[in-house]
């Protein structure tokens, strides 16, 4: 892989780690009807529902990935696996994620 490459997958990864922290985060969530109605009641929402989101589609675009694959999800979670604002677990082959 190019050093370019590299650069650009980074950033990608920060952007999407910046997104899914602004979903879960106080800006947002609360007040994220649709967002809150995916949870299970301990307040975990598979992955994929969240990289079903517009702004999330686009930064799969940009990796080239499927934003539906099981690949997209794990990048996704590794991308955010810093974050303070979301926690994950991972269970029966599925990437879950809820607010911290």
């Amino acid at each position: 892989m190019q050093e370019q490459e590299l650069r650009d997958e980074s950033a990608i990864s920060l952007r999407i780690k910046k997104q899914i922290d602004y979903y879960f985060g106080e800006a947002n969530y609360y007040t994220d009807d649709y967002l809150r109605r995916q949870e299970d009641y301990e307040g975990w929402i598979n992955i994929k529902i969240v990289l079903t989101f517009n702004k999330m589609l686009d930064l799969s675009k940009e990796l080239n990935a499927n934003p539906e694959s099981s690949a997209y999800a794990f990048y996704a979670t590794i991308a955010c696996m810093n974050s303070l604002v979301v926690e994950f677990k991972l269970e029966n082959g599925e990437f879950y994620v809820r607010k911290s």
